[in-house]
């Protein structure tokens, strides 16, 4: 992992995108459900294109959680940048007081 905030933020709008394309992957695999197909077999795979569309419903939430918390890091990474920075003027401070 970097330490670059801008490039986990990068890589957080990238976790969202593919949240976003999955979704509409999983909106197309269960459209299917309005093909008036009539079997045993038809309504069987009608039930697995729901499963099939439920499970990449989850990892779009997965996705989603990803870019919140890869967000969330680049934040904390900026604190920790600015902190590092200001005990390190602090320090010459000290040490170089004039």
């Amino acid at each position: 992992m970097t330490d670059d905030p801008e490039q986990i933020r990068t890589a957080g709008r990238r976790a969202r995108r593919l949240a976003y394309e999955t979704r509409a992957e999983a909106s197309a695999l269960t459209a299917a459900h309005g093909v008036q197909w009539r079997s045993a077999s038809a309504e069987l795979f009608r039930q697995r294109l729901r499963d099939r569309g439920q499970e990449l419903t989850r990892c779009a939430e997965d996705l989603d959680e990803l870019d919140r918390l890869l967000q969330h890091h680049a934040r904390a990474v900026e604190s920790r940048e600015r902190a590092l920075k200001k005990a390190v003027e602090i320090t010459r401070e000290v040490a170089l007081p004039w």
